[in-house]
């Protein structure tokens, strides 16, 4: 296994340095490099010819010295010269576009071997993998990559080996990644194959000719024999196995002859709805801590669904339904008139956005006003909230009737409405010429970067993103995008792309998020038939899930959280429907998991645990940092978080502390 190191040196350059099995040390560095210089030259930072140009470069100190050209990307020794000091040894090798070591880089303030010690962040090789290339022909190759994942995407130099000599790249273990190995001078194909790898493998490609045919074997040095999968289900298994023994323990085993049937359960708090919001909010908990370092809890690169990806979907769609059993249950009881609710209404979609925009520009510094980001997590919902809660109130703002048909013309209002910002999200989507050079064409809703084989590297979320400029700037967005790393690796292609996944055009597929979910709080407080209840919910997942299925496998507007595509809004209300209607047989029809416990704690605690999990998110005892390069460690401390969240969310409610905005 690798071991990392770093150097100083006295060079004015930024190093990133490892000791390698062979006990060589390899350091990654980025300088400026004299075109036609020499190692002298190089190191007073002096060109002959006053040309500069920045490449990555793999050394091996030892005591020899080398020219280079910029040109062919190899170096050529020059021979009878030995650099003082023991400087440089072995082949020097011009890396394109490509970082093997550590992300972290350091300043060169000395050359001795003796100031070489050891760094701990070897978490920075979590989901990596070393890759060598053996290359026994005698002309010189080139390692070309790319991942699977990465749709349309051209390949990438990588890296280049000599005759007879080897090289490695390390590359994530995220996705699939397909190589091509090719002659390093007339760049003719030899090999093309695809493969996976393990966290923290390591794996050799020989390449080589077996009586005049060119072969490549690959091989398998060492593999982790950590199971992700089976640590998950462990972990779930034993979450489960505590929720079943709080529920056992507190289950008061004595007969109780005045249980409420379940057609009066509307007039009481919904004990599968808390429990329910208590799930999300924890899985929202470990999630934005990090899922335990596995790529497939966090969130998806652009297209396709993750565990991560539901979170705040879920979120939208609960407090759809909340709105229709909340107000109605105020408008019956109490009264209350529409000015007053609508002034209310106004009032919590105030706060909701103000708390977000705190949290959301939270750090160690100051926040610099000219850079502050206005979209958010809170603040979409402050608007969902606003036009389903306003829209719900004003269609019943007339006294409650039996009358179906008198409901439904009520409701046109609603629908209407949701049909008008479903228009608007299609027009500003599919139709509107955002960019007048023809650039970014209507209807991409691609990554950008390297997609569509780098056509379109500045077009990353489309139209979503180009109104987010026009109407934030880029100083008042969010900087990155959860498609760099696959899209536009380190930034060094082509351009930095960034997309707001909180954005302005996303929020007319949220509000009719929340619409789909306001149908779940109506079917509930409209009928008293308990077949009825689950057959039209079971009809709207079902629905859903079609529509769902048809947009993405046909490619018409693929499941993309960063969009809030309709397949996604779809998608993830369809699950939040079948998730919904087996709580609600479980914990409040049938009883048989009381309460929902120990979740319902947490769900009906939400803002506060939301609220105090960003706010402690690096304070001890909710967090630590480990440097392991196993997933392990990364999921205990993500657990440990989530799991001291609701404890303090049972304690809270034990001394009956709830926030509520």
């Amino acid at each position: 296994m690798l071991t990392a190191y770093y150097i100083k040196a006295s060079v004015g350059a930024n190093v990133n340095c490892y000791l390698c099995n062979d006990g060589r040390y390899y350091f990654n560095l980025t300088a400026p490099l004299c075109t036609g210089g020499n190692v002298n030259q190089w190191q007073n930072q002096t060109c002959p010819t006053g040309l500069c140009y920045y490449q990555e470069v793999m050394a091996r100190l030892s005591e020899t010295r080398y020219n280079f050209t910029d040109t062919t990307r190899d170096c050529y020794e020059k021979n009878n010269q030995t650099a003082p000091n023991g400087l440089l040894d072995g082949i020097i090798q011009f890396m394109n576009q490509t970082r093997d070591c550590l992300t972290t880089r350091y300043y060169i303030e000395s050359i001795n071997k003796e100031n070489l010690f050891e760094l701990v962040i070897m978490s920075e090789f979590l989901n990596t993998a070393l890759i060598t290339i053996r290359n026994q022909l005698n002309v010189p190759i080139v390692l070309y990559r790319q991942y699977v994942a990465c749709q349309e995407c051209p390949l990438l130099r990588s890296i280049s080996i000599f005759p007879n000599a080897t090289n490695s790249v390390r590359l994530s273990t995220k996705w699939e990644s397909q190589f091509s190995v090719r002659n390093n001078l007339t760049d003719d194909e030899y090999f093309y194959f695809t493969n996976t790898f393990k966290n923290q493998g390591l794996y050799e490609v020989l390449v080589q000719n077996q009586s005049g045919k060119l072969e490549y074997t690959f091989q398998t040095i060492e593999e982790t024999h950590e199971n992700s999968w089976q640590s998950i289900l462990y972990i779930l298994l034993a979450l489960f196995g505590i929720a079943f023994l709080f529920t056992w323990f507190r289950t008061d085993k004595t007969p109780n002859k005045n249980k409420k049937k379940h057609e009066d359960l509307k007039s009481t708090r919904l004990k599968s709805l808390d429990c329910f919001r208590g799930i999300t909010i924890l899985m929202m908990i470990f999630a934005n801590r990090g899922s335990g370092g596995y790529y497939y809890l966090n969130h998806a690169p652009w297209e396709g669904l993750h565990f991560a990806d539901v979170i705040f979907p879920w979120f939208i769609f609960i407090m759809g339904a909340s709105i229709a059993i909340s107000f109605r249950g105020q408008n019956s009881t109490k009264k209350i008139p529409m000015k007053l609710m609508l002034w209310k209404i106004a009032l919590r979609s105030f706060k909701l956005f103000v708390i977000g925009l705190i949290l959301s520009n939270r750090g160690c510094q100051p926040v610099n006003l000219s850079h502050i980001r206005i979209p958010g997590v809170l603040q979409r919902f402050a608007v969902s909230y606003f036009v389903i809660a306003s829209l719900y109130v004003a269609s019943n703002s007339a006294s409650f009737t039996n009358s179906h048909l008198i409901k439904f013309l009520l409701s046109w209002i609603e629908w209407v409405s949701m049909a008008f910002f479903g228009y608007i999200y299609y027009w500003m989507t599919f139709v509107w010429h955002y960019d007048k050079s023809g650039f970014c064409p209507p209807g991409y809703f691609g990554p950008g970067g390297l997609h569509a084989n780098r056509t379109r590297f500045n077009c990353t979320g489309g139209a979503a993103h180009a109104l987010d400029l026009i109407v934030f700037t880029q100083n008042h967005i969010y900087q990155k995008t959860t498609c760099q790393e696959l899209y536009n690796p380190d930034g060094e292609y082509y351009v930095e792309i960034s997309h707001d996944p909180e954005g302005l055009l996303g929020c007319c597929t949220s509000i009719i998020l929340a619409f789909i979910g306001l149908q779940l709080g109506k079917i509930l407080v409209d009928n008293n038939i308990l077949q009825h209840k689950i057959w039209q919910w079971i009809s709207w997942a079902v629905v859903l899930s079609g529509v769902s299925t048809i947009l993405h496998l046909t490619g018409l507007e693929p499941i993309n959280k960063n969009l809030w595509s309709f397949s996604y809004i779809c998608c993830t209300s369809a699950l939040a429907f079948l998730i919904f209607t087996i709580l609600y047989y479980l914990i409040d029809v049938k009883e048989y998991w009381e309460n929902g416990y120990p979740f319902q704690f947490a769900g009906k605690n939400p803002m506060i645990l939301y609220i105090g999990s960003e706010i402690t998110a690096n304070l001890i005892p909710w967090n630590f940092k480990s440097d392991s390069p196993y997933n392990l460690p990364h999921l205990g401390i993500n657990l440990w978080t989530t799991t001291l969240w609701l404890i303090i969310a049972i304690i809270l409610d034990k001394k009956n502390i709830f926030l509520t905005v």
